[in-house]
């Protein structure tokens, strides 16, 4: 897929879609928008169920073995896992050269299922490779789950690598905040 504005493939309120085995290459911002400053362009490659609220109707997606290369904002925005549950719904997705505007510049942004939202437990994300991202190759942020697990990535030459929030929105004394990173590698400079 090739050439698209400001989002190469989105999926929202749906359930029982496989996207596996695919190559979304240049998606740019849009530039024929007028708006106030306040408002948010969201862009990106691929918008599985996270940019527009639609998680808590998405069910059965598989979104395996994609690349997302040359786009702004995000490769992918994704949903993420229970971190009680496998990863088989978000594996082996690559970005690359996703360019930097505004806060962009991440290879996969992870939104929190509705049941880690809803509960505020934890959620992972997983099984995901990026390179020559302009920020993070791989974020996450959620203001409500209590911990968060990345685990089994690969970043290579990214501006910042990875970046892990949770609990900022709900933040209570004498609850513990986690972030578990493990099983990792991390390749570029530093300058």
């Amino acid at each position: 897929m090739y050439r698209f504005r400001p989002i190469g493939l989105a999926v929202d309120y749906s359930q029982d879609i496989e996207i596996n085995y695919n190559v979304l290459v240049d998606v740019v911002e849009r530039d024929t928008i007028e708006a106030n400053w306040s408002y948010v362009d969201r862009k990106g490659g691929y918008a599985i169920c996270a940019v527009y609220a639609s998680m808590a109707s998405c069910s059965n997606i598989t979104v395996n073995y994609n690349i997302a290369a040359g786009i702004t904002m995000a490769g992918f925005w994704a949903m993420a896992q229970d971190c009680d549950e496998d990863n088989d719904s978000f594996y082996g997705n690559v970005a690359h050269s996703i360019a930097g505007t505004d806060s962009g510049g991440n290879g996969v942004i992870y939104s929190s299922t509705g049941s880690a939202q809803q509960t505020g437990t934890c959620y992972s994300g997983s099984y995901f490779s990026a390179y020559k991202c302009a920020k993070l190759g791989a974020l996450s942020h959620d203001g409500r789950s209590t911990r968060v697990d990345f685990h089994h990535m690969t970043m290579m030459d990214n501006g910042e690598g990875f970046g892990m929030v949770c609990g900022v929105l709900d933040e209570q004394e004498g609850v513990l905040y986690e972030t578990h990173f493990y099983d990792n590698k991390v390749y570029g400079e530093l300058s």
